[in-house]
């Protein structure tokens, strides 16, 4: 509704006003770097309301701390865009795991494993994505023992 639209602008406003003021506010709003994620059948009306805030408003979507929220389309591209840069670094591992293994397997450890497990974490529902990724860390070009271990 448009109460609940104006309501929300007010909050918005009152917590930037808070960051520029005396007192702490809430919200990192670079112009232009706020989003605004809103349902499809409200995004006119929040663009007209917002259009003075510096906010994006879209019903697509938006990257929020390395995860996605949106529309499941948005998601799914998202996440399978992130998968994709995910399953490349892995076979750059395996590349270097055969001149370097323990600087591969710390590698990945240490980086790649956790950035996997967030992306797993914060995006549910998304688990049939992931099939490629899980076969990149099985892959042949790895030792047995090191994609055995990769693998946990």
């Amino acid at each position: 509704s448009n109460t609940g639209g104006y309501m929300i602008k007010q909050w918005y406003q009152r917590r930037v006003r808070g960051m520029r003021g005396n007192h702490a506010g809430c919200i990192n709003a670079e112009y232009g770097e706020s989003f605004l994620v809103v349902k499809p059948e409200c995004e006119g009306r929040a663009t007209d309301l917002f259009s003075d805030t510096g906010l994006n408003v879209t019903a697509e979507g938006a990257k929020h701390l390395g995860a996605a929220i949106g529309s499941e389309e948005y998601v799914k591209t998202f996440t399978g865009d992130r998968i994709s840069e995910l399953t490349d670094m892995v076979r750059n591992l395996a590349d270097i795991a055969s001149s370097h293994p323990h600087l591969a397997y710390s590698n990945f450890c240490s980086s790649l494993k956790f950035k996997w497990c967030y992306l797993q974490r914060t995006l549910p529902e998304t688990s049939d994505l992931f099939k490629d990724l899980e076969n990149a860390i099985r892959d042949p070009a790895l030792t047995l023992s090191e994609s055995s271990l990769l693998s946990l």
